[in-house]
């Protein structure tokens, strides 16, 4: 995937570091919990694309993750993570309405264990759902049923390929994250 986006978009797209453990640790990985994670590593992108395969459900996950501005509330973030889906939506009509369905934004909230997540045609029910909590963080993700071309391997690489270029194309080259302005200087009487 890293070397297929490498090429398309004409810029190094590195994958997660591996070291010696790190087949130990992915094989004890799908031991328990039966997936494998991954990562993709693109320079100047809003985010690394993480990259989950959960053996059991069948499913691929491919999810980005985006500071909102921090200095609002959380209607004022709710509705910022969803004029970011909405120029996804204008840049490209054709491709959107294919990934609407299949997306998931995950709210980050502080000091909570679990982020709460809601389909994107819910995400105003975000806000009731964020009531008297600080979101610092949402995650768009992309899930996507594999069925029998899970276990082909042939059909899951071509599968994978086209999610990864559908999931950049439509979403990840279209959003960015929130900065916080330069302070100013206070001028004083």
């Amino acid at each position: 995937m890293a070397l297929l986006l490498s090429r398309k978009l004409g810029v190094l797209v590195k994958s997660s570091s591996k070291n010696k453990d790190s087949l130990k640790n992915d094989i004890k990985k799908v031991i328990k919990d039966n997936c494998i994670n991954g990562e993709l590593i693109i320079r100047n992108a809003a985010s690394d694309i993480k990259l989950m395969a959960e053996f059991e459900r069948r499913m691929v996950s491919m999810s980005v993750k985006l500071t909102p501005p921090l200095d609002r509330g959380n209607k004022a973030k709710i509705t910022w993570i969803g004029k970011q889906l909405e120029n996804c939506k204008k840049k490209n009509d054709t491709l959107f309405p294919k990934l609407e369905k299949e997306l998931i934004i995950e709210a980050d909230i502080k000091y909570a264990k679990a982020n709460i997540k809601v389909k994107l045609s819910e995400l105003d029910e975000l806000i009731e759902l964020t009531k008297d909590k600080e979101i610092q963080g949402f995650k768009i993700t992309l899930n996507r049923g594999f069925g029998a071309g899970f276990s082909s391997v042939k059909k899951f690489i071509v599968l994978i390929d086209n999610m990864v270029l559908e999931y950049y194309e439509g979403i990840v080259q279209y959003v960015s994250t929130w900065t916080r302005p330069t302070p100013k200087i206070v001028q004083t009487e």
